[in-house]
């Protein structure tokens, strides 16, 4: 999964999927299998390798297959049934969901980062206003000696 700023235009037609590990296949492979174990024609078959969009691009992150059907229907079915390949049951999601699970990331991310620069920058005022605070306890100490 990765964080996105913006949802692209609904697809309900569209389905994803991840193999458990970096298996790398041809397009013609993965539809191969896919309209054999799913038993539904596929419309059109896009690899998205993840691990360029991540700003971790180690090699354990996982490149994610984006299948479009030609109905909702087929999409649905296909998310029920999912596949199973080398013993690995494979799970099919809606990609509507799983890119609104990575905005949704996303603005947690955003959330977060906001929150951490606001308490830092407070710390800040903090340790500025202590300073101060001893300068001001100095100066009053020199005017009394």
């Amino acid at each position: 999964m990765h964080m996105r700023r913006s949802a692209p235009q609904e697809n309900p037609t569209a389905v994803c999927f991840s193999f458990k590990t970096r298996d790398y296949r041809t397009h013609e492979e993965v539809k191969e299998i896919l309209e054999r174990n799913v038993g539904i024609r596929i419309t059109s078959l896009q690899y998205d390798p993840l691990y360029v969009h991540s700003a971790n691009s180690c090699s354990d992150t996982r490149s994610r297959w984006i299948v479009t059907y030609r109905r909702r229907y087929d999409a649905g079915q296909a998310c029920k049934q999912g596949f199973e390949m080398n013993g690995n049951k494979i799970m099919i999601r809606k990609l509507d969901d799983v890119i609104n699970c990575e905005l949704e990331a996303y603005h947690l991310y955003r959330a977060d980062m906001r929150r951490k620069a606001l308490y830092n920058a407070l710390l800040r005022v903090d340790e500025r206003r202590k300073a101060l605070n001893e300068a001001l306890k100095k100066q009053k100490n020199a005017k009394f000696a």
